[in-house]
């Protein structure tokens, strides 16, 4: 059976999720994700987000679903960074694109344009622009062991 690929609202919030406690207590101070968090791996060209829920009035917020996505990747999971396609797609030259798998049908991916795969500092350009852009979620206190 074919997964379903709803489509992505304008407004709708991506999050990165985030199981590094450094990461989580540089988000948690900051407000917003490092670039390395928004960098796609060498040679490739899209990052994983989550669709996350957006509350009656606005905010971003997630369910328990969510978080057992989160936490069945890397272990201990913190929070995300999140952000929304309008602001990922007109603020930067990436595109959103639903890509729903069987474990998760809120998993979205970012592309990055195909010119910057060889090239580091557009690349390390982008994933800057995508964590100015970013917000801070927190699921789990970083400073709490």
């Amino acid at each position: 059976m074919a997964q379903e690929n709803p489509e992505v609202n304008s407004d709708d919030y991506l999050g990165r999720s985030i199981s590094s406690q450094k990461r989580a207590k540089r988000a948690k101070r900051d407000g917003q994700l490092q670039p390395s968090s928004f960098r796609p791996r060498c040679g490739e060209i899209e990052i994983s987000v989550d669709r996350l829920n957006r509350s009656p009035t606005g905010e971003c917020e997630y369910d328990e679903e969510h978080v057992k996505i989160a936490e069945s990747r890397d272990g201990t999971f913190y929070g995300w960074g999140y952000l929304t396609r309008s602001d990922v797609e007109t603020q930067t030259p990436c595109v959103v694109e639903p890509n729903a798998v069987p474990s998760n049908p809120n998993h979205v991916l970012i592309k990055f344009p195909e010119n910057v795969k060889r090239c580091k500092e557009e690349r390390n350009s982008i994933a800057s622009e995508l964590a100015v852009l970013s917000n801070w979620l927190q699921h789990r206190d970083p400073t709490i062991s």
